[in-house]
C-alpha cells in the first residue's frame, strides 16, 4: 500500500484563521528601542505671531508608534545625472495596521541610538502581503 503524502486532514488549513492578527501584539511589544512618526511630504502655511506672517511648517503626522530600525546597505553609492551620491538603506518595521505611502516621510522621535533620533527617511517601498504582522518599510536617509 503506497504511503499517503500529506498530513493533516485534507482541507485543513495550514495556518489557522487570524492567524497574523494575532500575532501581530506579540510583534509590537518588541518595537522598544525606536519611536517614529510618519507624514505626508509638504508643508502648511500656518500664522505666526511671532513674526505676524504665515510661516511653512511640516505636515502633521498621521500615525506616531513603535519601531524596528536596521541598517541595510549603509554606504551604498547611487549615481544621478553623472553625480554620486551616497544613501543609507534602512529597514524600518512598524505595526501592521499602518499603511503609509511611498514617498512619504518617517521621522524618528525616540530612539536608543542618539545617531537615529530626529532623522528623517523617505519611505521608498512599503512591504504588502495577506499574512502580515508588521508593515516593513524600505527607507532611504532624507536628512
Amino acid at each position: 500500500m503506497p504511503r499517503r503524502l500529506h498530513t493533516g486532514r485534507p482541507g485543513t488549513r495550514a495556518l489557522p484563521a487570524g492567524w497574523a492578527a494575532a500575532q501581530q501584539p506579540v510583534v509590537e511589544t518588541t518595537m522598544l528601542d525606536a519611536t517614529v512618526a510618519l507624514r505626508e511630504p509638504g508643508t502648511t502655511q500656518d500664522w505666526s505671531e511671532a513674526d505676524q506672517e504665515n510661516v511653512a511648517t511640516a505636515k502633521p503626522a498621521y500615525w506616531t508608534g513603535g519601531a524596528r530600525i536596521q541598517a541595510l546597505a549603509a554606504g551604498r553609492t547611487v549615481v544621478t545625472a553623472d553625480d554620486p551620491e551616497a544613501t543609507a538603506d534602512y529597514l524600518i518595521s512598524v505595526s501592521a495596521a499602518v499603511a503609509p505611502i511611498e514617498t512619504h516621510l518617517l521621522t524618528v522621535t525616540a530612539s536608543s541610538d542618539p545617531a537615529l533620533t530626529g532623522r528623517t527617511f523617505t519611505v521608498d517601498q512599503v512591504v504588502r502581503g495577506s499574512h502580515r504582522f508588521e508593515r516593513d518599510l524600505f527607507c532611504t536617509l532624507a536628512t
